[in-house]
Protein backbone atom coordinates (compact mmCIF):
# COMPACT_ATOMS: atom_id res chain seq x y z
CA UNK A 1 0.00 0.00 0.00
CA UNK A 2 2.80 2.41 0.92
CA UNK A 3 4.70 1.48 -2.23
CA UNK A 4 1.61 2.23 -4.36
CA UNK A 5 1.25 5.66 -2.72
CA UNK A 6 4.96 6.31 -3.31
CA UNK A 7 4.62 5.45 -7.03
CA UNK A 8 1.57 7.65 -7.38
CA UNK A 9 3.36 10.57 -5.70
CA UNK A 10 6.43 10.06 -7.89
CA UNK A 11 4.27 9.98 -11.03
CA UNK A 12 2.59 13.21 -9.96
CA UNK A 13 5.96 14.91 -9.38
CA UNK A 14 7.19 13.81 -12.81
CA UNK A 15 4.01 15.09 -14.49
CA UNK A 16 4.29 18.45 -12.74
CA UNK A 17 7.96 18.71 -13.71
CA UNK A 18 7.20 17.98 -17.37
CA UNK A 19 4.31 20.46 -17.39
CA UNK A 20 6.56 23.15 -15.90
CA UNK A 21 9.32 22.37 -18.39
CA UNK A 22 6.86 22.56 -21.29
CA UNK A 23 5.39 25.86 -20.07
CA UNK A 24 8.86 27.31 -19.57
CA UNK A 25 9.99 26.42 -23.09
CA UNK A 26 6.76 27.81 -24.58
CA UNK A 27 7.13 31.05 -22.66
CA UNK A 28 10.76 31.30 -23.77
CA UNK A 29 9.81 31.24 -27.47
CA UNK A 30 11.27 34.25 -29.21
CA UNK A 31 10.30 36.33 -32.18
CA UNK A 32 13.75 36.94 -33.69
CA UNK A 33 14.30 39.59 -36.34
CA UNK A 34 14.69 38.40 -39.90
CA UNK A 35 12.81 36.79 -42.75
CA UNK A 36 10.54 33.99 -41.59
CA UNK A 37 9.11 31.48 -44.06
CA UNK A 38 5.47 30.59 -43.67
CA UNK A 39 2.28 29.22 -45.07
CA UNK A 40 -1.27 30.48 -45.13
CA UNK A 41 -4.24 28.14 -45.54
CA UNK A 42 -7.30 30.37 -46.08
CA UNK A 43 -10.82 29.13 -45.27
CA UNK A 44 -11.67 28.68 -48.95
CA UNK A 45 -8.81 26.17 -49.34
CA UNK A 46 -5.33 25.96 -50.77
CA UNK A 47 -1.92 26.47 -49.19
CA UNK A 48 0.15 29.52 -50.05
CA UNK A 49 3.81 30.13 -49.28
CA UNK A 50 4.41 33.52 -47.70
CA UNK A 51 7.20 35.40 -45.99
CA UNK A 52 7.11 37.35 -42.76
CA UNK A 53 9.59 40.16 -42.15
CA UNK A 54 10.09 40.52 -38.39
CA UNK A 55 11.87 43.58 -37.02
CA UNK A 56 12.58 44.73 -33.50
CA UNK A 57 12.76 42.85 -30.24
CA UNK A 58 10.98 44.72 -27.48
CA UNK A 59 8.16 45.99 -29.72
CA UNK A 60 8.33 43.75 -32.79
CA UNK A 61 6.71 44.49 -36.11
CA UNK A 62 5.64 41.86 -38.62
CA UNK A 63 5.07 42.43 -42.32
CA UNK A 64 3.40 39.70 -44.39
CA UNK A 65 4.84 39.44 -47.90
CA UNK A 66 2.82 37.56 -50.54
CA UNK A 67 3.36 37.83 -54.30
CA UNK A 68 5.25 41.08 -53.89
CA UNK A 69 2.55 42.72 -51.77
CA UNK A 70 3.55 43.81 -48.27
CA UNK A 71 0.93 43.97 -45.52
CA UNK A 72 1.90 45.21 -42.04
CA UNK A 73 0.39 43.24 -39.18
CA UNK A 74 -1.33 45.21 -36.42
CA UNK A 75 -1.34 44.79 -32.64
CA UNK A 76 1.64 42.41 -32.58
CA UNK A 77 1.97 40.86 -29.13
CA UNK A 78 4.06 37.95 -27.88
CA UNK A 79 3.20 37.08 -24.31
CA UNK A 80 3.27 33.82 -22.38
CA UNK A 81 4.50 32.06 -25.52
CA UNK A 82 1.48 33.04 -27.63
CA UNK A 83 1.93 35.30 -30.66
CA UNK A 84 -1.08 37.43 -31.54
CA UNK A 85 -1.61 39.91 -34.37
CA UNK A 86 -4.23 40.94 -36.87
CA UNK A 87 -5.04 42.90 -40.00
CA UNK A 88 -7.94 44.28 -41.97
CA UNK A 89 -8.76 42.58 -45.28
CA UNK A 90 -12.38 43.50 -45.85
CA UNK A 91 -13.00 41.88 -42.45
CA UNK A 92 -10.87 42.04 -39.32
CA UNK A 93 -8.62 38.95 -39.10
CA UNK A 94 -7.06 37.96 -35.77
CA UNK A 95 -4.33 35.33 -35.40
CA UNK A 96 -3.35 33.42 -32.29
CA UNK A 97 -0.25 31.29 -32.82
CA UNK A 98 1.44 28.93 -30.40
CA UNK A 99 5.02 27.62 -30.46
CA UNK A 100 5.91 24.75 -32.78
CA UNK A 101 8.56 22.09 -32.23
CA UNK A 102 10.63 23.69 -35.02
CA UNK A 103 10.96 26.94 -33.05
CA UNK A 104 8.33 28.82 -34.99
CA UNK A 105 4.64 29.48 -34.50
CA UNK A 106 1.44 28.03 -35.90
CA UNK A 107 -2.24 28.40 -35.31
CA UNK A 108 -5.59 29.75 -36.32
CA UNK A 109 -6.44 33.08 -37.91
CA UNK A 110 -10.13 33.91 -37.74
CA UNK A 111 -12.12 36.67 -39.34
CA UNK A 112 -14.89 38.56 -37.63
CA UNK A 113 -17.14 36.96 -40.27
CA UNK A 114 -16.71 33.57 -38.56
CA UNK A 115 -14.36 32.02 -41.15
CA UNK A 116 -10.98 30.66 -40.05
CA UNK A 117 -7.76 29.51 -41.66
CA UNK A 118 -4.35 28.28 -40.55
CA UNK A 119 -1.01 30.10 -40.54
CA UNK A 120 2.54 28.92 -39.82
CA UNK A 121 5.78 30.83 -39.29
CA UNK A 122 9.24 29.20 -39.44
CA UNK A 123 12.17 31.21 -38.06
CA UNK A 124 15.18 32.20 -40.12
CA UNK A 125 17.91 29.57 -40.19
Amino acid sequence: MVQHAYRAALALVICLFLATLSATSAAAQELVSGRWAGTVEPPEGGVFDVEFVVEGAEHPTITLVFQGERRPMEDVDLSEGVLRFGWLDGVRIECELTPTEEGGFGGICAGDDGQAGHLTMTPPS
